[in-house]
């Protein structure tokens, strides 16, 4: 969060003051105004159908338990542990590190390679695994657009693979009820997740105990295992829907203030075992919305090159002004022997993440470039960045896609037959998601 100051006794991890959010309100109008004009303009010059195609986001469903199967070299290994082959030879040898295992389909004694759990493992015992600051909080990022097709999804699985592959405690949180998130890891919405296992209750304030005991105070039993050792999820299911509806009934009964920062409230308390927690995202104006946007400390928007998409995300820039102007719409009460006297604006705002955007579904053709030009013109203002690194279109991402998995999950040579695309496509990964990672670090840890 940026650093506001604060009156006494309001929390600045929890609030922000009334000058900022007027400030971030207005950058967010300029946005949406620039963007508007843009697209106007596009669309009264277009005569090509194909600039304006609109990509829908392809989901993937998978049954079973999935596993992760990518192994590293010996090579590999010491390069993400951070020391020498020799090093990891000799703490085998002396039983710092177990024995390596070895093929089984060859008839020399060949290494079969260490999973990320044993990368981490080496990492814990040579004292080379990244954490947050003592006293942090984990830093919670948003991947927020208010469409499909946007790669939101995609970003989100390929950002906590590549965290995880960093040796991050990883904490993904799924609140778009399509589910694509919780598909990839392995979690069906409906099928193997139910209402029950998502934030929903927690949200919504359900009765503290369920009758198999369950408490729902907490977010702790909705977070689930996956088949990444550093990496959880809490999934979604269709049925999370049910949320905004009633969400917006408790609006007028309740603080809105104390409602708005539910979410972020019960994400920090589980943060304690976290050192990042991402969130799927699916906005629209509502209490839910709220939720999710004050949640987080970074929002990060994903910016397809194509007009279509340039146009939708623009209204998501809207969208934050007008989340801004609904919580200046309401007052609180002011009490007296305990009798609500009358009622006075907020004194503070809930929390504002910083924003930014980066460009996805990028080509190097003139149209592709030309749209970088328009997207980087609008976005860019004194609250609001667009990120130097594009993501490209890919082919190996959305092959790694059409098998549940991500570019992180596959193993070269085995699972593709373009090894050196499949490295150039990681490359260009890591170059986006290392400049998020020291965005949010120096934001939030620094």
């Amino acid at each position: 969060m940026t650093n506001i100051h604060m009156g006494d006794g309001i929390d600045s991890n929890f609030y922000v003051d009334l000058e900022y959010a007027d400030f971030v309100q207005t950058q967010m109008k300029t946005v949406t105004e620039r963007g508007r004009a843009a697209v106007k303009q596009a669309i009264e010059k277009a005569n090509r159908r194909d600039q304006l195609k609109l990509i829908d986001e392809m989901i993937v469903e998978e049954f079973g338990q999935k596993v992760l199967s990518r192994r590293y070299s010996m090579k590999e290994a010491a390069e993400m542990v951070g020391v020498s082959t020799e090093t990891i030879r000799n703490a085998e040898k002396d039983g710092r590190l177990p024995e390596p295992e070895y093929r089984a389909d060859t008839k020399s004694k060949q290494r079969l390679g260490y999973t990320i759990d044993q990368v981490n493992y080496m990492r814990d015992v040579f004292g080379t695994r990244p954490v947050k600051p003592e006293g942090m909080n984990a830093i919670v990022i948003g991947i927020l657009n208010q469409k499909g097709g946007s790669t939101k999804s995609t970003t989100v699985v390929h950002m906590s693979h590549y965290l995880a592959i960093k040796g991050y405690r990883v904490l993904v949180v799924d609140l778009d009820a399509q589910g694509t998130t919780s598909f990839s890891y392995g979690k069906l919405p409906n099928i193997q997740v139910e209402y029950w296992e998502t934030v929903a209750p927690y949200l919504l304030r359900e009765d503290d105990d369920d009758e198999d005991g369950t408490s729902y105070s907490t977010l702790d039993y909705a977070i689930q295992n996956t088949h990444w050792g550093n990496v959880d999820i809490i999934p979604c299911a269709k049925d999370y829907l049910e949320v905004d509806m009633n969400m917006a009934k408790n609006w007028s009964s309740e603080r809105p203030v104390d409602m708005i920062m539910q979410l972020r409230k019960g994400l920090l308390q589980v943060g304690v075992n976290y050192d990042f927690i991402i969130i799927d995202g699916a906005p629209s104006l509502s209490v839910n919305t709220m939720n999710t946007v004050s949640a987080c400390d970074t929002v990060f928007t994903p910016v397809p090159a194509q007009m279509f998409d340039l146009a939708s995300t623009v209204e998501f820039s809207d969208l934050i002004d007008k989340l801004i102007e609904t919580y200046k719409s309401h007052r609180i009460p002011v009490f007296e022997n305990q009798r609500i006297v009358g009622y006075k604006d907020m004194p503070f705002m809930p929390n504002l993440p910083s924003f930014y955007h980066f460009i996805t579904r990028y080509s190097k053709s003139d149209y592709s470039k030309a749209m970088e030009t328009r997207i980087r013109q609008i976005f860019t203002t004194e609250v609001t960045k667009v990120l130097k690194n594009e993501i490209y279109r890919s082919d190996e991402i959305g092959k790694s896609s059409n098998q549940v998995k991500s570019v992180y999950e596959i193993n070269p040579g085995a699972d593709t037959n373009n090894r050196g695309k499949l490295k150039s496509d990681i490359e260009m990964l890591d170059n986006a998601f290392e400049e998020m990672l020291d965005i949010v670090v120096d934001e939030h840890w620094k």
